[in-house]
């Protein structure tokens, strides 16, 4: 047998996130990243500024003396500043490591150390966590706080905007970086022993990025707007942001949540009150079987916004869409569910099938006063 012919196309594109941080810049510039910045008050910027930001901030982790292979680490809620570094700090050849803000004292300071952090950016209303920890950190030369807030006891403090300002106007020479090579990093919780590194490769990213536009996964396009409730520093929010950037949609980011539960306001319907637009489409990305969008397929209108699961064929899904339709409309907890089980319990009568679930009678009582109707495909 005469030997393997080689292909000529597209052989040697590297997939790094050079590829998703240029596009974002060039084949959507008016996409635009929403953030939350407090209750009734949007920060909105264009993947085109954001993208600037993106290499002022190489430039300022030049500066810094972040070198290749170096973890950089983020102690950060989902909001803009935190997606920038989502690019910057891989696309310079460093690693970015997400740390989970939710974790023991101890996990964190073993985390910190094992990784090696030499670089830390904050969220200023997650200075009184970091700062107590500070002293156990033993490879850390800087903390870059982020927003105007105070600084605390944390030792050789920058501020981020301050940093963006010194580094000045103009494109950046990225350097060239493999494929392979580490882009990002997050610990496990450390439920058996202590807490487990798992490195993402640009060349993984990208992948994943690239499953989240097929139609049969999330089917992210430059029409949808992203809101992104898991947490950036768990997964890489499972891809939310890095899908939402290579697809050109809008990205949705509702930053402090927890500050907002704890000031008494419903956290996911209030954010969504200020971020969701009438008549558009809508990712939800929570729980395993969580993410729900939609337009296309078999659909069910739940209030406002429209809201399909991703697999239509299921029950559960239906339920996880009656319940994030709830959040979303402000209803507590044991409301919202009972909205789930009607959505289920109409998507499997629908389809033929016995329905289930508790209090069904109530569910569907809920379910008419919610307004569920199907769509036509």
């Amino acid at each position: 047998m005469s030997g393997a012919l080689p292909g000529l196309m597209q052989d040697d594109f590297p997939l790094t996130l050079h590829h998703i941080r240029r596009r974002m810049g060039t084949s959507s510039p008016d996409a635009s990243v929403l953030t939350l910045a407090q209750p009734g008050s949007v920060e909105r910027a264009t993947f085109t500024a954001v993208s600037e930001r993106i290499d002022r901030l190489a430039r300022a982790l030049g500066r810094l003396g972040v070198e290749q292979g170096q973890r950089v680490a983020t102690f950060a809620w989902n909001n803009q500043r935190h997606f920038e570094l989502y690019f910057a700090i891989p696309c310079v050849g460093a690693v970015l490591h997400t740390l989970n803000i939710r974790l023991f004292e101890e996990q964190l300071t073993y985390i910190v150390n094992h990784a090696q952090d030499r670089v830390i950016f904050v969220d200023d209303s997650l200075v009184p966590v970091l700062e107590k920890l500070a002293p156990t950190f033993q490879t850390v030369e800087h903390y870059v706080v982020m927003g105007d807030g105070d600084s605390g006891s944390l030792p050789n403090v920058l501020r981020y905007e301050e940093l963006m300002e010194e580094a000045g106007d103009g494109g950046f020479d990225y350097p060239q970086v493999d494929e392979r090579q580490a882009a990002a990093l997050c610990y496990t919780s450390g439920t058996t022993g202590n807490p487990k590194g798992v490195l993402y490769s640009h060349r993984s990213i990208s992948l994943h990025s690239t499953a989240t536009l097929i139609k049969d996964g999330l089917g992210l396009s430059r029409a949808d707007r992203v809101l992104a409730v898991v947490p950036m520093f768990h997964a890489n929010a499972w891809g939310l942001p890095h899908g939402a950037a290579l697809a050109g949609a809008d990205l949705l980011l509702p930053n402090q949540t927890e500050a907002l539960r704890l000031s008494g306001q419903p956290t996911l319907a209030a954010a969504t009150a200020v971020l969701a637009t009438a008549g558009s489409r809508l990712v939800v990305k929570l729980g395993a079987r969580g993410a729900l969008c939609v337009d296309g397929g078999r659909r069910h209108q739940v209030g406002l916004p429209e809201v399909r699961p991703v697999d239509t064929t299921g029950a559960g899904d239906c339920f996880n869409a009656g319940l994030i339709a709830g959040l979303l409309r402000g209803l507590d907890l044991a409301r919202a569910t009972a909205l789930g089980c009607a959505v289920g319990a109409a998507s499997t009568q629908a389809a033929g099938g016995t329905a289930s679930c508790p209090d069904l009678p109530a569910a569907l009582a809920l379910s008419q006063t919610a307004t569920i109707r199907p769509l036509s495909a």
